[in-house]
């Protein structure tokens, strides 16, 4: 039997009207884990809490074996307690279980787990809904705290059943996530280009062509950026309490990476290090590749907050305001960074990457049933998912050298380019003749000579191009950016 040791703990929820109290009860014999008592709570003042906190010793101390008389509040503190202790959860999980109790507390109060019913159960979520405007997914979520509780009562005999487990509260659906087009991935890929180079600008482009997640782009550390064999190895994530954790699902793995990827993160990693050493600091192999304005790990929430001012920036969101409660509030509206997630998964299996293979470089535990089939017939092609990605964002290139900034943002601008079809089109180019053709397979449709003070040509071409890649070429070749109007590209060719 546990024996009740110390004086007990006192905890201000509201100083001078609301306590939490509770009693140390030694070391569990079979695990060697201290033990604690369910909490209390206690509303007055701390004189009325002391006492409560010696009432609560003598019943304690007068006998554990009175399990009829244990609420389902106390019961559900003593599984949060158990829980902290036996299961290796990150500090946001236990937060979240915090706030569920809470409301149990709130709205189970004084019930006994014997008294506990289907039917009570009902009648408490109805309320819930349809009175104080809780959501299905609040319901939910209550409830899943709740059967938790209750299985705890079932194996400790306090209950022969689990009511919860009857309630047919069904699970909300996940919010829809839609992908960037390929226009919109295009776009946002030259902003990063042209913009000047910062860690944050690096963690979206990482999303763009890798898929990581958040947390995992923030926590990659160049320790664990492979350029000789152009991949990175995603082992943590870097959490919203500013802790370096394992990945979600504790499976590390590794990523290919395509040229363009390879090319822009060492060319980061220059830029970096001379910033470091302008401050006196050297790069190391455990500086964050994502890094914060003092080189260490970027705060996740202050990186949302950035993100989503650059998406509106972009065109990729927007502020709206809305009165709530006669206040008026602004809030975001557009993209999310798991988007930027979603849109690899669904650019790499529409053009043929099996969903193996997606499921592996995106770090997912499990696939569903019909991509665990496909799967089944066909191979590995992480290469072929980063070749794909490279060439989809346009970033393939050369160069193993690291370019200094100013050749960064020449770089940038000479690899700007546009989304093209994969049916054949006509493009326009204007200005001096060429005397060559814009790219190889093209077909000249039509030649114009335009006197203006000069001779120019104007000529129409027909090509088939098949990615954005190819359109690149062609920009090259005619020296200024295309645009794109319907199915007619415009080039302006460069000076004779």
């Amino acid at each position: 039997m546990p024996k009740v040791t110390g004086c007990g703990e006192i905890e201000e929820i509201e100083r001078g009207k609301v306590y939490r109290i509770r009693h140390h009860l030694g070391k569990d014999p079979a695990t060697g884990k201290y033990i604690r008592s369910p909490k209390r709570t206690v509303y007055g003042t701390k004189s009325d809490a002391r006492r409560a906190l010696e009432d609560y010793r003598r019943e304690l101390e007068s006998g554990f074996a009175n399990p009829d008389k244990v609420t389902v509040p106390e019961l559900g503190w003593r599984w949060h307690e158990q829980r902290k202790l036996l299961k290796d959860l990150s500090p946001l999980t236990h937060k979240t279980d915090e706030c569920e109790l809470k409301k149990v507390e709130r709205w189970f109060a004084g019930v006994l787990v014997s008294d506990l019913s289907l039917s009570l159960l009902n009648m408490v979520y109805a309320d819930l809904r349809e009175e104080h405007g809780m959501s299905q997914r609040g319901v939910h979520k209550l409830n899943a705290v709740m059967s938790q509780v209750m299985d705890l009562a079932v194996k400790e005999h306090l209950a022969k059943h689990n009511p919860c487990r009857d309630v047919e509260v069904s699970r909300p659906r996940s919010a829809e996530r839609t992908p960037l087009t390929l226009e919109e991935a295009i776009s946002l890929c030259q902003a990063l280009h042209s913009d000047e180079l910062d860690e944050r600008r690096v963690a979206i482009w990482l999303a763009l062509a890798t898929g990581v997640r958040r947390g995992e782009a923030l926590g990659l550390t160049w320790r664990y950026v492979d350029f000789d064999n152009m991949r990175v190895f995603i082992k943590y994530q870097y959490t919203r309490d500013k802790t370096l954790r394992e990945t979600k699902n504790r499976r590390a793995r590794w990523i290919a990476i395509d040229d363009g990827t390879a090319r822009y993160l060492r060319t980061w990693k220059a830029v970096q290090a001379r910033r470091m050493q302008a401050q006196g600091l050297s790069q190391t192999p455990d500086t964050p590749v994502c890094s914060d304005s003092d080189f260490g790990f970027h705060d996740p929430d202050n990186f949302s907050a950035w993100q989503r001012g650059y998406f509106v920036e972009h065109g990729l969101g927007r502020i709206e305001e809305a009165e709530e409660g006669g206040r008026k509030r602004r809030r975001y509206v557009g993209y999310d960074f798991h988007e930027l997630r979603h849109t690899q998964a669904t650019f790499l299996i529409g053009n043929g990457i099996d969903p193996k293979s997606v499921q592996e470089r995106l770090g997912h535990e499990v696939s569903s049933m019909t991509m665990d089939v496909y799967a089944h017939m066909m191979g590995g092609n992480d290469r072929e998912a980063a070749d794909l990605m490279g060439k989809l964002l346009q970033t393939g290139g050369g160069g193993q050298e690291a370019p200094g900034e100013e050749e960064v943002a020449d770089q940038a601008a000479e690899e700007r380019a546009a989304v093209a079809p994969a049916e054949p089109v006509r493009f326009t180019v204007v200005g001096p003749d060429p005397d060559a053709r814009p790219c190889p397979g093209a077909k000249l449709v039509e030649r114009e000579v335009v006197r203006d003070g000069r001779t120019a040509w104007v000529e129409e071409w027909r090509v088939t191009v098949s990615s954005a890649a190819e359109l690149l070429e062609i920009q090259r070749g005619a020296g200024a950016p295309i645009t794109i109007d319907g199915s007619r590209l415009t080039v302006m060719a460069r000076e004779a």
